[in-house]
């Protein structure tokens, strides 16, 4: 799907899309946004099903996260529901919670990557669906937000000034697909949720990971739930590392942290600028996750508390070897 939604072409969506998606796309938002529901027909459900509607939907997506970001100060999980049973208009709604991620990531400046697993339902509608939340929490004047949304789309999109971002599906196997294509879905693969590294050291014995949280208020609120009630052993978490080999080569730490709040990320290393810091993580069996550098706090930040990280660091030794020979 990339070269699609999250494609280089700097053109806006409505050069890139038929008038007929458009207005499909335009009306699902509005019918939202203004609260009639009713099932899709046929001729729209089959629009939004196409590569078209996914390149207007994030475009619109992302534009209204814009908007509400400018006008609520900070884009937080719970603005954003995954629809229960069916979904709105009869529609299934795969992937929201990764795709607001995405999204958020691309506004932060960062170089976003999803890879959708195989089998997921088209993801135009859970974009459009995005957009219109966005629009229906960025102000009590809805039909307002919504005109701001789609002038803005048409005449100066925020996605012409945001990193492109890789949004694509991953691959069903190696079969049929050139080398560099199986290489750059693997690539996905391991970058998928992953959180900017922004500088590592060690605080006594323990080695601590600063990450870019700037896309990512879930392990913000994580680190202040300990900040302010401190639990015990920490967080419950599960983690498991894996390695891509090849130029360059990639190594991931997943983390699922299951107690007190659910929350998944990782954290990708690539090993030629990271090797010091691995060697490091595979001589322990723990590490911190903080929001900045230790001393690096500013005057009214807010408060966040390293999030104790068990791992298997022989897992990770024998990732190591295999990677050197």
């Amino acid at each position: 799907m990339n070269g699609e939604p999250g494609g280089p072409d700097r053109s806006t969506v409505y050069e890139r899309v038929t008038e007929e998606v458009s207005s499909a796309c335009e009306s699902v938002i509005e019918d939202y946004v203004a609260g009639r529901g009713g099932r899709l027909v046929p001729e729209v459900v089959e629009i939004l099903r196409s590569d078209a509607a996914a390149v207007f939907a994030e475009g619109a997506a992302l534009e209204a996260m814009a908007l509400l970001a400018e006008r609520r100060g900070e884009l937080l999980d719970l603005y954003f529901t995954q629809p229960t049973g069916d979904g709105q208009f009869g529609m299934p709604s795969p992937a929201m919670h990764d795709l607001v991620i995405f999204l958020r990531s691309r506004l932060s400046g960062q170089d976003a990557v999803l890879r959708l697993p195989v089998g997921t339902p088209p993801v135009a509608f859970t974009l459009l669906l995005i957009a219109a939340q966005a629009i229906t929490q960025a102000g009590e004047d809805r039909q307002e937000a919504t005109r701001t949304v789609f002038d803005r789309l048409r005449n100066a999109p925020v996605e012409l000034v945001v990193r492109a971002g890789d949004l694509a599906y991953a691959l069903d196997g190696v079969h049929g697909y050139r080398p560099e294509q199986v290489r750059r879905d693997q690539v996905r693969r391991i970058l998928t949720g992953a959180v900017p590294l922004d500088a590592a050291g060690l605080s006594g014995e323990h080695l601590w990971l600063a990450l870019n949280l700037n896309a990512r208020p879930d392990i913000r609120g994580l680190m202040s739930i300990f900040a302010a009630d401190p639990l015990p052993g920490g967080a419950e978490t599960r983690t498991e590392w894996s390695l891509l080999p090849g130029n360059p080569a990639l190594v991931r730490l997943s983390i699922d942290c299951i107690e007190p709040v659910l929350v998944r990320f990782a954290i990708a290393f690539d090993l030629s600028r990271h090797r010091e810091v691995l060697d490091v993580a595979a001589r322990s069996d723990q590490l911190l996750v903080v929001g900045r550098e230790p001393g690096a706090e500013a005057a009214g930040q807010e408060r966040l508390s390293a999030l104790i990280v068990p791992h298997n660091g022989r897992s990770l030794a024998r990732l190591l070897a295999q990677a050197a020979g």
